[in-house]
């Protein structure tokens, strides 16, 4: 099998497994079982619950694939940012040089 028989999809990453390993839903409701590829691993690339990736998919099995790209988390899954409530110190001026 050569790199031109892969199908590549993007898909969102539902759970994250042991071992690298992923559930991740494609269009049509479809979950697949991906593993990271070594380009991923090598670069320590995080992979988290809500992610965009883009995978290869063998055509000798079809429920199996290789995540090749990590993309930001989807819209809705990210999380709103809450601004901290630090107090800011006041810059107190003295007369004194």
């Amino acid at each position: 099998m050569s790199k031109n028989d892969v199908l590549e999809m993007e898909g969102v990453v539902v759970e994250k497994l042991p071992n690298m390993m992923f559930k991740v839903e494609i269009e049509g409701g479809h979950i697949l079982l991906a593993h990271v590829s070594g380009k991923v691993r090598l670069g320590n690339i995080k992979i988290v619950a809500g992610d965009t990736v883009q995978l290869e998919i063998s055509p000798y099995d079809m429920t199996k694939a290789r995540i090749t790209w990590r993309g930001k988390k989807t819209a809705e899954a990210e999380a709103p940012v809450v601004p901290s409530k630090k107090k800011q110190a006041k810059s107190v001026k003295t007369g004194k040089r």
